[in-house]
């Protein structure tokens, strides 16, 4: 609420349908949307729709607006974690590794995992168990449907029918392989401990015998733990279970000692860090062997996890993208649960001294270092609970100073190794760092091209922003005239290419095509960088080119991307996600300019597939390897996107920055798909991604598979 009697509500607009409009957008909402309709076809919504209408004797209508308003309401009613845990069968699994009432429960748990947890999909567990007997109703709701076509519709709702049944298999089929594959490495959990809560600790044991996957280890360290319950509980474990073994420090050495004295001790080809009053899923082992399986093998595996707070509640899930570097330079992202190859963590040297607090973090910055990035395994599931109590780095990310030093330590470090050049300082916000990359000397010229026709009422702002507010000195802008007419614009076209020699006025006379005109623009750039700019962009800090160019200069990256406003200060760019509306939408939009994002995603530099070309900066030399932009199939959406997927096709990563700012009034240029033609071409545009990368646009490496694909805010599925 802003004020009494006022509030403001996003991402909705309301315009006047036509019924044929309300028809159709209805009917594919519902398949978007609705959990029911999920897995059919917007013919298929319609066919069973109409047939209950004629059963019930109302309108379709009255049916497929119920099913509106319930999704609605679900979308926009703020669901807690426990409600979305509770509406995926995940709560009960999860909720029984914290209750630990009895030494006899990890029997009946590891059952009860067995029956329930298993079913679930390893990549897929967010589908109900009762799919299969939801698509049946509705194959029977359509056994009525009426229709001249009615043989075809009935085969393909077949056909649609057994793809969802045999991927409802592929869950089982999956689950078991995890228990029963001749691949059943032990996994050695290095466990030091010092003084913990003695109820916490007993808990953090007991998440590890009712593990269904039996193949473990556990190496505790007591790093001169004083609290004599702590000991007697330990040594009451060690007596309880062979696979554990205890190991009592005389001194306290910190964890980082205590971690190696356990490395010592792991008799497994992998090792799994565990705190010692966090908990593991029972199922968290099985996934894990999984995703070792796979060829080629994984030197290391990390999961999604949440938090526990003090009364058991699972809260704060963080649902994380795959491997990131540059996510994992700004924060270490990968956390828990991480497992590691032993032997490479040996030859690493193991845990480094004086890195306490961010010791994790600097062990992934080296193993990261030390392996090709398809070996490094990301599970989309929430495997681990991290304890929040007070004074933890769980309940409050500065509750730990000497964390973020330490982790800026390892950053820099890691840069020594890898980067020279670069340095490193602290985020912003606690245990987050940026980097900066250093500049070539000398520096490289940028072209940045300006498509515009008319309007210089943007065109103006735009270019005198950039001439007057850029530190950067190295830099030619083209101005790609697509046929302006009005005289005040011809007028500033004419003094601004006189007045300033680093401003070039180049004639496109052909029909609007932003891929067109970007492309005849390269084609003219002196410069090695190529910046594609809109004509209603505005810098807002004088470092932004510097930021750009500081990533576009390094080797193995492709595109880069920029933090763009709307003139109200919220976000309307902060990187790319494919899939959200069927092929991408953009991060965080909507959200304050002040605002930290999921998980401080919208203040560190990071890896997205893809970054929006209203302010895009890419090698010319690379640019042309790829072909530009497609000016036949995308001449006026999606062609960033689709420039992003083939750099990264050829093996680069795009990156975006939260340093470089700018505001950014989208669209006030060109206007808006507002008759039949526009339409037509948007929908051709759209048809053309999801053939040319359907699969890609459904899987994010950026995003998490369960984030949602309907809003653009980082919610839950």
């Amino acid at each position: 609420m802003e004020s009494p009697g006022y509030f403001a509500i996003r991402h909705f607009r309301v315009v006047w349908l036509s019924p044929w409009f309300a028809h159709d957008r209805l009917s594919q909402r519902l398949v978007n949307m609705h959990h029911r309709w999920r897995d059919v076809s917007k013919q298929e919504v319609l066919g069973v729709l109409r047939h209950r209408a004629l059963q019930d004797g109302t309108c379709w209508r009255d049916l497929a607006l119920s099913d509106y308003e319930e999704t609605f309401e679900r979308f926009c009613s703020g669901r807690s974690y426990v409600q979305w845990l509770r509406e995926r069968g995940w709560d009960k699994n999860s909720d029984s590794s914290s209750d630990s009432s009895s030494d006899s429960s990890s029997d009946s748990s590891s059952d009860d995992c067995d029956k329930t947890s298993m079913v679930s999909a390893l990549e897929g567990g967010w589908r109900s168990r009762n799919r299969r007997a939801e698509l049946d109703e509705i194959r029977g709701g359509l056994d009525g449907w009426r229709g001249k076509d009615e043989r075809r519709r009935s085969l393909a709702l077949e056909r649609r029918c057994a793809a969802a049944e045999r991927a409802a298999q592929s869950c089982v089929d999956t689950a078991v392989k995890a228990k029963t594959d001749t691949f059943r490495p032990i996994v050695s959990i290095l466990l030091p401990v010092h003084d913990p809560a003695p109820e916490h600790l007993k808990d953090c044991l007991e998440s590890v015998l009712r593990q269904d996957y039996d193949h473990w280890q556990l190496c505790i360290v007591d790093d001169a733990s004083r609290n004599r319950e702590v000991i007697a509980l330990l040594e009451q474990f060690e007596a309880r279970d062979s696979r554990i073994v205890l190991r009592r420090q005389k001194t306290n050495g910190h964890v980082c000692e205590a971690s190696n004295a356990a490395l010592s001790m792991a008799a497994g080809p992998y090792v799994a860090l565990l705190d010692h009053d966090d908990l593991l899923t029972p199922c968290a082992l099985s996934y894990v062997a999984e995703a070792l399986s796979r060829s080629p093998r994984p030197v290391l595996v990390y999961s999604d996890e949440d938090k526990v707070d003090q009364r058991g509640v699972r809260c704060e899930p963080h649902f994380k993208p795959c491997f990131n570097p540059d996510l994992l330079l700004a924060q270490n992202y990968m956390a828990h649960l991480s497992v590691f190859d032993t032997a490479l963590v040996r030859q690493l040297g193991g845990f480094r001294k004086g890195l306490e607090g961010s010791q994790d973090h600097d062990l992934a910055l080296r193993v990261c270092a030390h392996t090709e990035p398809d070996r490094i395994v990301h599970i989309p599931r929430i495997l681990y609970h991290w304890r929040a109590s007070p004074g933890s780095t769980a309940m409050t990310s500065n509750a730990k100073d000497y964390t973020s030093r330490a982790g800026l330590r390892a950053v820099a470090d890691h840069l020594a190794r890898s980067s020279p050049g670069a340095t490193v300082e602290l985020g912003r916000l606690p245990n987050t760092y940026r980097v900066r990359w250093p500049l070539p000397d000398p520096l490289p010229l940028v072209s940045l091209m300006i498509p515009t026709r008319d309007r210089v009422d943007l065109l103006a702002p735009c270019v005198d922003a950039i001439l007057s507010r850029t530190r950067y000195s190295r830099l030619e802008v083209l101005i790609l005239d697509n046929g302006t007419r009005c005289e005040e614009t011809l007028a500033y076209l004419a003094e601004i290419g006189k007045g300033d020699p680093r401003v070039r006025i180049l004639a496109w006379n052909h029909r609007f095509n932003y891929s067109g005109i970007n492309n005849f623009g390269a084609y003219h750039a002196r410069g090695d960088v190529l910046g594609l700019i809109n004509n209603d962009i505005e810098p807002i800090n004088e470092e932004w080119l510097d930021e750009m160019v500081r990533h576009v200069v390094r080797p193995d990256i492709g595109c880069v991307g920029a933090k763009l406003y709307y003139p109200n200060d919220t976000i309307q760019h902060a990187g790319v996600v494919l899939g959200i509306g069927g092929v991408a939408g953009h991060a965080h939009k909507y959200f304050s300019r002040h605002a930290n994002g999921y998980f401080s995603r919208l203040a560190l530099a990071q890896n997205y597939s893809a970054v929006t070309g209203a302010c895009l900066l890419i090698r010319k030399a690379l640019y042309r390897q790829v072909g530009g932009l497609n000016a036949r199939d995308l001449p006026i959406a999606f062609n960033d996107v689709d420039l992003c997927l083939k750099v990264r096709e050829a093996g680069y990563r795009n990156v975006w920055t939260p340093d470089a700012e700018l505001y950014h009034h989208e669209s006030e240029s060109r206007g808006a798909d507002d008759n039949a033609s526009k339409r037509a071409r948007a929908i051709g545009e759209v048809l053309y991604m999801r053939h040319t990368w359907g699969e890609q646009l459904d899987r994010d490496p950026a995003y998490n598979p369960n984030l949602t694909l309907v809003h653009e805010d980082f919610s839950l599925r």
